[in-house]
């Protein structure tokens, strides 16, 4: 598979993809269904009417509406209509970055009044005051006209959206004439995304970032050292649990580097450090990323939470316990730095790493020449290899109030976000050029000789093209829509008549997608909706439940507590009430499935 990519846009998305990744933790509580049986009927049901008022244009932004008049509908900008661009001024918050501009001063707030009619009061808010400002606006009852970069979270969308009624319901207005480019988006091409978006009771309340599902790194990569597969006689990377054991043992006796064996440990990192042994879970027959298994995964198409599974689990605390006292891991492999691991990686320790080396310094031709991506493994326990897919959708970054005098105008603003039809979208993404400059500069300029994009010489001195977008055209990292993905970037690159640098994916990119993405399976939801109480709930079991885990799983890895004892620790687990835990995790999962199924 080749792809077209520029160079820079391509890192940014890798960037956006593995922090969009670090935010989604299966143990923590996100958003589609609260598990409650009667509310998913209900939400069916409500979806079901909306859909129905839809199809008889009787929805603001339904076929057939009626549309303020000061709104332009002929065209994709501007929204506001000439004649009415000083009689409309919105209010816009947003969580800015700690060096940004004064909202006046930001190339983003010019390039709306100019090329949309869009004249808004920005109120910039500081990451480190955001929750306090937010706790302040929606107890108030004050709420701007749009939040934008402010990370509404799930149990925010509930109380203050589905309950309070102070969130609007987007998806009322949302229709192929009105908002185009988010009805492609969330009932066209990415339609299963929608999923993640809408709360229990049938509405939209939030729109969400999309993340590319062409990006080789959507999913998990776990990077195997070639040289040292070809040193003890592998052809390719292993695909059962019980070669994966081999190769690591023949890596620690044979020192392919030289370094002696007591100083090889083939299985880098540390167990809560640049490590992932829930690589191992995988091969277990558990779909998870969590490397104690005290998280929800998906096992033979059930939810299970993987301590709570102790025939199959303590074969993993055997098997790690076997890489313990053989020299595998690290000795101190639960408490090591992540300096030491970057160390031992680049010292040829380790024969596997968690993640592409290029973070820790690794050159990208070396990694595509030394490394590759692992398989998920099968196992006597699991005979489908399978692993939990990444996250593409971010909800909670985008909402309006449900008290703006404005709503069609807000949405239309929120359309630009998602437009893959004209270049005005992705010129967001891109800032500032010839056309639009408002005495800024681009940030970044076409290199004809290397044939890539390359920052302008001519930015600000102590800067480079991304702080000069961040902090001096928008103020914040636009977490936000569907720009980043390659459609709209080629529509506007093609165009604005911008040369679009073609660059094969690399060898270790290709791998991943050959190793991993054919078997990214579906797995327990990473963003689902609770209520207060049954957070509560989940909240007060995990927080007894999980330090226990952690306690114990080390003790059995490390020897101090004997594997006769899992059985012991089973009971002990379910003195605790985790039977209840999992119960909770299933109806959520359950749940989800049964909205994916009627989506």
């Amino acid at each position: 598979m080749r792809k077209k990519w520029m160079k820079g846009f391509s890192l940014l998305l890798a960037s956006a993809m593995m922090l969009a990744a670090c935010g989604n933790d299966s143990g923590s509580s996100g958003g589609v269904n609260s598990g409650d049986g009667e509310r998913q009927e209900s939400s069916q049901e409500s979806q079901a009417q909306d859909s129905q008022a839809q199809d008889e244009g009787q929805e603001a932004g339904g076929t057939g509406a009626e549309y303020p008049e000061y709104l332009n509908m002929d065209s994709a900008y501007p929204i506001i209509k000439d004649e009415f661009k000083d009689d409309i001024e919105l209010k816009i918050a947003y969580c800015q970055d700690a060096n940004a501009a004064a909202w006046e001063d930001l190339w983003f707030s010019q390039y709306l009044a100019d090329k949309y009619n869009l004249n808004f009061e920005g109120e910039g808010i500081a990451g480190s005051g955001l929750g306090e400002r937010k706790n302040i606006m929606f107890s108030s009852g004050d709420l701007p006209d749009i939040m934008m970069e402010m990370w509404v979270s799930n149990s925010e969308i509930l109380k203050y959206g589905v309950e309070e009624g102070m969130l609007l319901k987007m998806d009322e207005y949302i229709s192929e004439e009105l908002t185009p480019g988010i009805w492609h988006f969330l009932y066209g091409d990415y339609a299963s995304e929608r999923i993640d978006c809408t709360a229990p009771d049938g509405h939209i309340y939030t729109l969400p970032y999309l993340i590319s599902r062409e990006n080789p790194a959507a999913h998990g990569t776990f990077a195997i050292y070639k040289p040292y597969l070809e040193a003890v006689g592998m052809d390719g990377v292993p695909e059962t649990l019980d070669e994966f054991v081999d190769f690591l043992y023949k890596v620690k006796e044979q020192d392919p580097a030289g370094l002696g064996s007591e100083n090889m440990y083939p299985w880098g990192g540390g167990m809560s450090t640049d490590g992932i042994p829930w690589f191992l879970l995988n091969a277990f027959g558990y779909n998870a990323n969590n490397n104690y298994g005290y998280s929800p995964a998906v096992r033979n198409g059930e939810l299970v939470i993987p301590v709570n599974d102790m025939e199959v689990f303590q074969e993993y605390l055997k098997l790690m316990n076997q890489f313990y006292v053989d020299g595998i891991i690290n000795p101190n492999y639960f408490t090591i730095e992540s300096s030491e691991v970057t160390a031992q990686v680049l010292a040829g320790q380790n024969a596997v790493y968690y993640t592409n080396p290029t973070v820790i310094g690794v050159t990208a031709d070396e990694v595509n020449e030394k490394w590759v991506c692992a398989k998920p493994l099968t196992s006597q326990w699991n005979d489908t290899p399978a692993m939990r897919p990444g996250t593409f959708c971010a909800p909670g970054n985008l909402a309006i109030s449900a008290d703006t005098e404005y709503p069609e105008a807000c949405m239309r603003f929120m359309d630009i976000w998602f437009n893959n039809v004209t270049e005005n979208g992705y010129q967001l993404v891109w800032g500032a050029n010839e056309e639009y400059s408002y005495g800024f500069i681009e940030k970044s300029v076409y290199d004809e000789a290397a044939g890539q994009w390359v920052d302008n010489p001519d930015l600000p001195e102590d800067t480079n093209s991304y702080s000069y977008w961040v902090e001096d055209m928008f103020g914040f990292y636009p977490h936000i829509g569907a720009l980043y993905l390659p459609e709209c970037a080629d529509k506007f690159m093609e165009d604005m008549g911008y040369p679009v640098a073609e660059k094969e994916i690399g060898a270790f990119a290709q791998s991943a997608l050959d190793n991993v993405w054919p078997y990214a399976v579906d797995a327990f939801p990473h963003n689902y909706y609770v209520d207060d109480d049954l957070q509560k709930e989940m909240t007060d079991l995990g927080t007894v439940i999980e330090p226990y885990v952690k306690e114990q799983v080390a003790r059995f890895i490390t020897g101090e507590r004997p594997l006769s004892e899992t059985d012991a620790f089973a009971q002990e687990l379910k003195d605790m009430n985790i039977d209840r835990l999992q119960e909770i995790y299933g109806q959520i999962y359950d749940d989800y499935q049964k909205l994916k199924a009627g989506n």
